[in-house]
């Protein structure tokens, strides 16, 4: 039973000390809103993402992307909206990564066209996989 509760609090003490505050270039109206109607706080945002910046898989971090993709506009019948979120991506995750890059847009469109068909399910899973996709080949 001890062996039991100190690896519990070992793995605790991991997932906390690997969580990351959440970027504020990511902070707008749309992210401001579904942190309300999901009755978010500041630690609830601090464990979206690890270190990496991708996104965790678990059911805050994907209701949370959900909501936004959502509020966005960036998905529509559960298929990403290709003009909406490269234009997002352009704006908001290019400058991130890649802040010297000469077109954004160019940028954007390829991480899109390697990303839009990843799977997973309904409740955000698909749209949080899209997310790590598109920060993994930003990172390249």
């Amino acid at each position: 039973m001890r062996v039991a509760l100190l690896c519990f609090l070992l793995v605790c003490a991991i997932l906390q000390a690997s969580s990351v505050e959440y970027p504020e270039q990511f902070h707008d109206e749309h992210s401001i809103a579904c942190t309300k109607k999901l009755k978010m706080d500041k630690s609830d945002l601090n464990n979206i993402m690890d270190e990496s910046f991708d996104v965790y898989q678990n059911p805050t971090a994907r209701s949370y992307k959900k909501c936004i993709f959502e509020g966005m506009n960036l998905v529509k019948d559960g298929e990403f909206v290709r003009e909406a979120t490269v234009n997002y991506i352009a704006t908001k995750v290019v400058p991130f990564y890649k802040p010297n890059v000469h077109d954004p847009a160019v940028e954007a469109g390829k991480a899109y066209d390697r990303c839009e068909h990843v799977e997973g399910g309904k409740d955000g899973e698909r749209i949080v996989n899209f997310i790590n996709c598109v920060n993994a080949e930003l990172r390249k």
